[in-house]
């Protein structure tokens, strides 16, 4: 595997595969870090379904531009899988959503009122 030269993009490939999920796990965090604890678990998965959807049902409308306030829409599974592209402007775009929502999150934690 080494000698083939598909160890830079077998470590791209993995770089862009974590992305995805740590992106949804700071959406989590911000669910978590502002309703009551009783409904963020809910509220988290209900946002991710709803992210999916949004993508999936206005891909070719004229509401396309709904698309791009999803994370699945930064995340081209099928294009990484089948044509062994890296895009790099996903992979940014990734890294931004994860860093504004954990510092939003970050920022709303501190200012909850916990009861001790």
């Amino acid at each position: 595997m080494i000698g083939e030269g598909r160890l830079g993009w077998l470590a791209k490939l993995y770089i862009t595969g974590v992305l995805y999920p740590v992106a949804y796990t700071t959406l989590g965090l911000l669910a978590g870090s502002t309703p009551p604890v009783s409904t963020a678990k809910p509220m988290a998965a209900g946002l991710v379904l709803a992210m999916y959807v949004a993508e999936t049902s206005t891909k070719g409308t004229g509401l396309e531009w709904v698309g791009l306030l999803t994370i699945t829409h930064y995340y081209p599974a099928l294009e990484i899988a089948l044509n062994s592209i890296t895009p790099v402007t996903e992979t940014a775009a990734l890294t931004v959503i994860a860093v504004v929502l954990t510092t939003l999150s970050l920022i709303l934690y501190n200012r909850k009122d916990l009861p001790v």
